[in-house]
């Protein structure tokens, strides 16, 4: 049986992990090159502007 995912939120469920993330740089748990390199990873499918350097 094959499940029936919807991926339509995928991108607010990517925006929201991303978020976190920032959440957890700030606070100190991982480095600042860490946190850049994940949003670069990203960029392309949710606009970093939208998140602190």
């Amino acid at each position: 049986m094959k499940a029936n995912i919807d991926y339509s939120n995928d991108n607010n469920r990517l925006f929201a992990a991303l978020k976190l993330i920032e959440y957890i740089y700030h606070c100190g748990m991982i480095e600042k090159y860490v946190f850049r390199n994940i949003q670069n990873e990203y960029a392309d499918r949710v606009d970093i502007s939208q998140f602190q350097q």
